[in-house]
């Protein structure tokens, strides 16, 4: 029995991420941000086997989740590491970056915001806040996503 219906759920990620017009949506990086990828895999396959023994199992290279019964070789997946961190969990991941004040600052702001709009139309809140975060000096900056992988199942 899976009470926490971790199978049925990477099996529908699965599917969105094996769609071609949905991939797009649902698998967003920027190039900048494959370091921090690679790091956020790298602790997965570090940490999952250890804490779920029974769901996940790290060998050569490779990660096996035991309850789709599918082994993933990180190297397949060295140009989208996130990805491979979404398709074993069932969370969905965003990695983000400050951007400080500044034209860029601007952009990203804008850019967030309709991302986040364009979100929230399709599949969530519209009035949740926008992804403003106060610094140490009281002045807000934004965060933006330099990658993100939703499921939207």
């Amino acid at each position: 029995e899976d009470p926490n219906r971790l199978k049925e759920e990477l099996l529908l990620k699965k599917k969105a991420f094996d769609d071609p017009q949905r991939r797009p949506l649902v698998c967003q990086a920027e190039p900048s941000s494959l370091a921090a990828q690679r790091e956020c895999l790298d602790l997965f396959l570090d940490y999952l086997p250890r804490r779920y023994p029974e769901l996940y199992a790290v060998s050569g290279g490779a990660v096996t989740v035991k309850p789709v019964g599918e082994t993933f070789r990180a190297q397949d997946w060295a140009h989208a590491p996130l990805e491979l961190c979404a398709r074993i969990v069932q969370e969905d991941l965003i990695l983000i970056r400050e951007v400080p004040e500044g034209p860029e600052h601007d952009q990203a702001t804008v850019s967030a915001e309709a991302a986040l709009k364009g979100v929230r139309g399709r599949n969530g809140n519209r009035e949740e806040a926008t992804p403003h975060k106060w610094s140490p000096n009281v002045r807000p900056h934004v965060m933006t996503a330099a990658a993100v992988v939703f499921s939207f199942a």
